[in-house]
């Protein structure tokens, strides 16, 4: 099977001019070179993604999570380019045609909006992944839309001018009086050691407003929720015993989504009755990594405890009579 989906990729770059004349015919009823940029972008996309399902993605039953809320940032056509080994390539093949990569890449700025590399955006993920030695997902935010840009044109998902595949999860979340609407998508990732990676990223519609400083912590607390959601929903999908959920998940966050991830997952598990609050706690103890039960409630009060009562009020009750009992014990 291997071997097979080595020689299918082989083909399918022996033969890019084709395999881009192809798709684009198919797309546009063009050769490439009376297609303009932007068209030319879409068809490389195309391109990349048939390579991409050539790998054999990694299968196991434990994974490792990363959650950051840069991911959505970087840009991907560069990136996976080199890391599939056929920049240089692709570059030849498009000049022939009379067109530029550069050109090309600077689309893809144009429509993301954003500067950032994709190395810069990725590389704590891909180090953990590496530390870790386990298939690994990326969850993240791809887009926030504030209330106060309500009245301005929103940027709506155009599957023909993304790398990402739209999922049948989306969903509002309440709290008090903030609301937000979410939308979910997937898209696979190459990394420079020929792995495939699955990034899950999440749109945010915000529908209240709120300052600028509350604000910030209700992106985090959104981030961290639909993270939580995700990956809970994986385990139920697999039916997997969530008392041992540690023997199939390890998650990785950057420090300030630390105060709302725990929490949340407390919340998530003890509100859909799922297990016990005390074998909650242990459980989600040993995901995040922490060797004391008292290292996890100092890791939730890195954040003020005020925020987080006033997002799971009734999780901070809990979770202090369980610490009283901890040091009684």
């Amino acid at each position: 099977m291997l071997s097979q989906g080595k020689l299918l990729r082989d083909v399918l770059i022996l033969n890019m001019d084709k395999q881009l004349e192809d798709i684009s015919a198919t797309m546009y009823e063009k050769e490439i070179s009376a297609l303009n940029a932007e068209e030319v972008y879409i068809v490389v996309i195309f391109m990349v993604k048939r390579l991409i399902e050539t790998y054999i993605k990694s299968i196991a039953e434990k994974k490792y999570y990363y959650i950051s809320s840069g991911f959505g940032k970087g840009s991907f056509l560069e990136s996976n380019l080199r890391n599939l080994g056929i920049y240089e390539i692709m570059k030849g093949v498009l000049v022939s045609k009379n067109h530029d990569l550069e050109s090309i890449n600077e689309v893809e700025k144009e429509y993301l909006g954003r500067q950032e590399s994709f190395e810069e955006t990725t590389y704590k993920f891909f180090e953990q992944s590496a530390q870790y030695g386990l298939p690994s997902e990326a969850i993240g935010i791809r887009q926030i839309k504030k209330y106060e840009d309500k009245n301005t044109e929103y940027v709506p998902y155009q599957p023909e001018k993304s790398w990402l595949v739209k999922q049948d999860m989306s969903f509002s979340i309440a709290l008090e009086k903030i609301k937000t609407k979410v939308c979910y998508y997937d898209l696979d990732v190459v990394g420079k050691d020929k792995g495939i990676y699955k990034f899950h990223l999440f749109d945010l519609e915000i529908e209240d407003a709120m300052g600028e400083e509350e604000a910030q912590i209700y992106y985090d607390y959104f981030l961290c929720h639909c993270a939580a959601r995700l990956i809970l929903q994986q385990m139920r999908a697999n039916q997997y015993d969530l008392r041992r959920m540690d023997q199939y998940a390890v998650i990785g966050i950057e420090g300030k989504y630390m105060a709302f991830l725990i929490p949340e997952f407390v919340r998530i598990m003890m509100d859909e009755k799922a297990i016990p609050f005390e074998e909650t706690i242990e459980v989600v103890r040993k995901i995040f990594g922490f060797t004391t039960y008292q290292k996890m409630i100092e890791a939730v009060e890195t954040c003020p405890l005020e925020y987080v009562e006033k997002l799971v009020p009734h999780f901070i009750d809990k979770i202090k009579n369980a610490k009283i009992t901890k040091e009684i014990e």
